[in-house]
């Protein structure tokens, strides 16, 4: 890929953002989409050639600029202050920059507390604004143990790096005590004091990462059996009660506009029963199946469509009267595609909705799972798969197969242990998996290649 292809690439993801507010489509002419991978280095590289344009075009440019984002800390003249200011504001008409100037003698930056000491040096110390409540995470919630330190780590970490003065890091880390007191951390967590093993430095790199919902007891375990064999096992929040509550403010997207979904489709007529999956939209698919018509399948449904205002037909004369008196010719109904035999289609959905006649309330369509990761996808439409047994499915139609030692985990009351899976008794695999019995001594004798 050549440069100037990347780049086109690149701003035909940039520029092709849209999104639905109160059943209406919009697209985001201005700016960046907030949360998109796209946006963090596009902006910073956006920041970045505007101050060097700023600071080479100005007179008296500051002799300190340090700048984290959006957020900046410079060293300049007062005299100077308002002329660089609208300076900066010349560079786009759609980024203005406004200032804060220290008050008795400190200026906050970011989670810093910048002071000027009487002498002329600077001490820093932890910045708090005047509405933080010192709420963090709570030793009781759902998370790993692991978090919850980290959370204590991070705190004692800053008394470090932020506070300079002795007597403040004093204050600093009675502050935190007390704080994380309140929020459930046991004294051993709080006192605890950083691994200083050397050995750490040297720790060797995992041979793979996973991610895993957090169960707790489960997770503990699964993440032991990781570390044996050098893989790092990442312990991932389970749903909050945020998350429940902050979605509920987004338009809801119908299903038929979903993707990247696991289905299942069920003729109640004929009882039959498929399950598949899709990174494309469910109505696209749906229509491959000759389940979603083409007028559905070509518009959107999470977006109110505008109502069409039908005119008053006209007075009839004495020919449209005799016209009338004649049996009408729906032609409206003979384009939408009503009442004509379907294609076979390419999908066994498809083959069994030609090969016999169905009604509308005859085919259930639902959505029985959500994943944009096309690997995990196929897990899980395997494991649907396995649970709802279709009699639609074949195997052209699966992309991956659960191996059958899994299977072993269906009927078993407790883990097995090496020695059952390696020699299991016959009569229980005779009882579990239908295999036929053992060979008898005469069937063994037989010339090999003749039909047992």
């Amino acid at each position: 890929m050549s440069p100037d292809e990347a780049v086109q690439l690149f701003k035909t993801c940039v520029q092709t953002t849209y999104f639905s507010f109160n059943g209406e489509l919009y697209q985001q002419t201005n700016g960046l989409a907030i949360g998109a991978s796209t946006s963090g280095f596009c902006a910073d590289i956006f920041m970045e050639d505007l101050e060097q344009r700023a600071l080479s075009t100005f007179t008296q440019p500051p002799n300190l600029w340090i700048r984290f984002v959006d957020d900046t800390f410079a060293k300049i003249k007062k005299s100077m202050i308002d002329p660089f200011l609208e300076h900066l504001n010349n560079q786009h008409e759609r980024i203005k920059f406004t200032t804060e100037t220290p008050e008795e003698n400190k200026l906050p930056y970011l989670d810093t507390l910048v002071m000027l000491q009487e002498e002329g040096t600077l001490k820093t110390r932890v910045y708090r604004k005047a509405t933080h409540t010192n709420q963090y995470l709570h030793f009781a919630s759902n998370h790993h143990i692991k978090q919850k330190m980290g959370i204590v780590s991070t705190l004692k970490r800053r008394i470090t790096t932020h506070v300079t003065d002795i007597n403040d890091k004093t204050e600093e880390e009675i502050t935190i005590n007390k704080a994380l007191r309140k929020c459930g951390h046991s004294d051993w967590n709080i006192n605890r004091k950083p691994n200083q093993n050397p050995q750490n430095k040297t720790k060797e790199e995992p041979y793979a990462r996973v991610s895993i919902p957090y169960t707790k007891g489960l997770s503990e375990r699964i993440g032991r059996i990781f570390k044996r064999h050098n893989i790092q096992a990442i312990h991932k929040p389970t749903r909050t009660i945020k998350q429940t509550v902050c979605n509920r403010a987004k338009d809801k997207v119908h299903n038929l506009d979903k993707s990247g979904i696991v289905y299942h489709v069920k003729c109640k007529a004929h009882n039959s029963q498929y399950v598949g999956e899709t990174g494309r939209a469910m109505k696209v698919r749906g229509y491959e199946h000759k389940i979603v018509s083409h007028q559905d399948a070509s518009r959107s449904h999470s977006i109110e469509n505008p109502t069409t205002t039908t005119q008053p037909e006209p007075e009839p004369t004495r020919r449209s009267n005799r016209i009338a008196a004649k049996e009408k010719i729906d032609y409206k109904t003979l384009n939408s595609g009503n009442n004509i035999i379907l294609t076979e289609g390419n999908t066994a959905v498809s083959k069994h909705m030609a090969l016999f006649d169905h009604k509308k309330e005859d085919i259930e369509f639902n959505i029985i799972d959500y994943e944009n990761h096309r690997y995990k996808r196929w897990i899980k439409e395997a494991l649907a798969i396995r649970e709802v047994n279709p009699d639609l499915n074949d195997d052209t139609s699966t992309q991956f197969f659960i191996p059958h030692i899994y299977s072993l985990l269906e009927s078993a009351q407790e883990i097995p242990t090496i020695s059952d899976v390696l020699e299991p008794p016959v009569s229980q695999l005779q009882q579990d998996r239908e295999l036929p019995s053992p060979v008898t001594p005469e069937e063994a004798s037989r010339p090999a290649g003749e039909n047992i």
